[in-house]
């Protein structure tokens, strides 16, 4: 480490270490830091100014020991940024699917149904809904389905390039793990469907209309699902005349951070 005398400039390079502890004033003119120095700034009460024109840079972690300088958007100066549902589709850990059905009477219903794993890489879902006659759809928490009654769906990641697999299990006695189930009316009327708890119920009107439950944003439309458990997201018809039937289930699989 070098210092001007009196009131000159500050170097600190190398592999110093700079302790300043205490109750100090601080006065900085011109400070330059370069190599790996540690400073460390312990108990203090007294007030660091610097002057000058300084320039500060921020930096963001991109790996284990990879750092990269953010971007700015060249006409207005605001950072770049996605949302982090969009950022899990770029991880490879989004994931989706979809199951369509025609159904021919009241009380006909199609239905799409897994368990969550029983860790803590929870499922964070939006559920949309589509039909073209009346009908409503729920979502069904800790369903209570006969096993085997329905038929394997292939989930896909949305990252096409991706080889991340779902961790969501069938409904069957041996579970297939990165698939769901889906039903049509004859399926779930066999697979004899009750409820613990019907967290959700919209009805649907009589013309198509995509409907994400609780709301059109993310935001208020995002479930995340408890682990271990069974869900059943159905459609129920409320018309005698022919209707199509559509689920779409989209979801990102997430460990909440501890640091």
């Amino acid at each position: 480490m070098s210092r001007g005398a009196g009131r000159g400039n500050v170097t600190i390079d190398g592999t110093s270490t700079v302790a300043i502890s205490g109750t100090p004033t601080v006065t900085m003119g011109a400070v330059s830091i370069s190599g790996t120095p540690t400073v460390t700034m312990t108990a203090m009460t007294g007030t660091v100014t610097i002057a000058g024109t300084p320039t500060a840079y921020i930096y963001g972690k991109t790996g284990d020991s990879t750092y990269q300088m953010p971007r700015l958007d060249v006409q207005t100066h605001a950072i770049n940024t996605i949302e982090y549902e969009h950022h899990e589709i770029h991880a490879g850990s989004a994931f989706t699917c979809h199951f369509n059905n025609d159904v021919t009477n009241i009380g006909e219903q199609t239905a799409i149904a897994f368990k969550t794993p029983n860790t803590t890489k929870w499922i964070h879902v939006v559920a949309g809904f589509e039909s073209t006659g009346a009908a409503y759809s729920a979502i069904y928490e800790d369903a209570d389905l006969d096993l085997d009654e329905g038929t394997d769906l292939t989930v896909w990641n949305h990252d096409r390039n991706s080889l991340t697999a779902s961790t969501v299990l069938t409904i069957e006695t041996a579970p297939d793990a990165g698939k769901a189930t889906s039903y049509t009316e004859a399926q779930i009327s066999g697979a004899t469907l009750s409820t613990a708890s019907e967290i959700i119920r919209h009805y649907l009107g009589t013309t198509i209309g995509k409907e994400d439950p609780g709301g059109s944003s993310r935001a208020n439309g995002e479930l995340i699902l408890k682990q271990n458990t069974v869900y059943c997201f159905l459609i129920n018809s409320l018309t005698a005349d022919n209707s199509s039937h559509n689920i779409t289930l989209n979801w990102y699989e997430h460990t909440n951070r501890t640091a």
